[in-house]
């Protein structure tokens, strides 16, 4: 005897298809919005790479405009070449040391542990060199260096532990656009920090210095008198 013939509701059937294509598709929105959370990481990253660059570029110009300004205010560096060449070089060394350092650092540690260094390097060189006090000149332009050079280790650190995770998250932006996030990510924005401290110092140096007159034979240790380097320099110096 055959069995008899179920009559199936034409709305029954489309509902189960509605609920089986609810069950398929929710795995992909799943996914869908997972993605949107991982790529969320990128605009971070894209702003903390900005401004580091950006402070880089700053710390190598800050001392061109600052190092004439010494060689004509203190005849402490005018007198002596070596402390015009350490003043001048002191950060480059340090980049030079920091690049090696942070190379095993960030191998060991991580990028991102090797990046918080960076950071707090840079603030406190940075404090130091503001904060440059001693019983003489000389004494107090060596503490400069000493905190110029701890910026460059920090500077150079930047570089091993930053472009990397650049050219990293860059392979998860469009191809039409992650050569141009690396330009101007890394070498605009550090491009831009070389020049802004010329800006700020010549507006610095109007303002401190804008009732200087010449006077080579003065005994105060200062030969523009009227004149307040400190200002500019401390100022250069804490701006970043």
């Amino acid at each position: 005897m055959a069995d008899p013939i179920v009559d199936i509701a034409p709305d029954q059937i489309y509902r189960r298809s509605q609920e089986f294509e609810q069950d398929n598709s929710q795995p992909e929105d799943g996914k869908q919005q997972g993605e949107k959370l991982d790529k969320s990481y990128l605009r971070f990253n894209a702003i903390g790479t900005a401004l580091g660059f950006l402070v880089n570029g700053y710390m190598y110009q800050v001392g061109a405009i600052l190092l004439t300004l010494y060689v004509d205010v203190y005849h402490t560096v005018n007198d002596s070449s070596f402390l015009q060449s350490a003043l001048s070089t002191s950060v480059l060394y340090g980049v030079l040391f920091g690049l090696i350092i942070f190379g095993f650092i960030a191998d060991v540690v991580g990028r991102k542990a090797g990046l918080i260094m960076c950071s707090s390097l840079v603030i406190l060189g940075s404090v130091i060199s503001v904060a440059a006090n001693g019983t003489s000149t000389d004494g107090m332009f060596w503490m400069i260096i000493v905190g110029r050079a701890i910026v460059g280790l920090g500077m150079g650190g930047e570089y091993t532990c930053n472009v990397p995770n650049v050219m990293e998250d860059s392979e998860d932006v469009s191809r039409k656009n992650r050569g141009r996030r690396v330009s101007l990510l890394v070498m605009f924005m550090e491009v831009v920090g070389n020049n802004t401290p010329s800006v700020l110092q010549l507006i610095l140096v109007a303002a401190a210095c804008r009732n200087v007159f010449i006077d080579t034979a003065s005994k105060t240790g200062v030969v523009l008198p009227n004149c307040h380097p400190q200002v500019v320099w401390r100022l250069s110096y804490g701006w970043d």
